[in-house]
């Protein structure tokens, strides 16, 4: 199932207050949606990484963002982790991303169908961390934001999906995963667009 089937637009005048705490420097570049780039405050609301770590805290799997003792050799640390083993006795480890299919560098690829921005990202998110050893296991969330999965969210989301529904007895558990992931992926860019507008004096961009 793809994310645009579930999209979601929220109320305006949210996604113009989260637009407006959004400082110049944290405009979009060509790449990717503000969900990697917007300021903390904004990066908590519309990051689906919080999203993951409340489904795998359901699913008995707690979690950390930006765990500390897994860094590269610029300093960034992936998006989170779990503590207790997730697969095969390895820790789970997730970055995510938001490539950006209307970007000048994504179009050529991003015109021969959905998925394959997310595909061209996923290797490119592996090399990243090739620094992590056998003891974990790494999982590149890349979500379009047209809303489209990548492979490996495809199959990360049907495996925690499985485990909710061990968990709750809620058959619609990934459903309700995906809603929310929608969710995010839709305010960032709603986000970016009003980011691009002037501001009126009623207040509505």
């Amino acid at each position: 199932m793809h994310l645009q089937h579930l999209l979601c637009l929220p109320c305006l005048p949210t996604i113009q207050a989260e637009a407006e705490a959004m400082s110049p420097d944290t405009v979009p570049g060509d790449d990717q949606c503000p969900i990697e780039k917007s300021q903390p405050e904004v990066h908590t609301y519309l990051s689906p990484d919080h999203g993951l770590t409340r489904s795998l805290s359901v699913a008995n799997i707690p979690s950390r963002l930006e765990p500390s003792g897994l860094y590269q050799a610029d300093g960034k640390r992936p998006n989170g982790c779990s503590i207790l083993p997730w697969r095969c006795g390895k820790v789970l480890v997730w970055d995510a991303t938001c490539p950006d299919i209307h970007a000048p560098s994504h179009l050529s690829a991003a015109v021969r169908g959905p998925g394959v921005v997310a595909a061209q990202a996923e290797p490119l998110k592996r090399a990243k961390y090739a620094h992590l050893d056998m003891s974990q296991h790494f999982v590149p969330f890349v979500v379009e934001t047209s809303g489209v999965l990548g492979e490996a969210a495809e199959d990360f989301t049907r495996d925690l999906g499985r485990r909710l529904y061990k968990a709750t007895g809620e058959p619609r558990s990934r459903e309700f995963l995906l809603q929310r992931i929608s969710v995010a992926v839709q305010r960032g860019n709603a986000a970016a667009a009003l980011g691009t507008m002037g501001r009126r004096t009623d207040g509505w961009e």
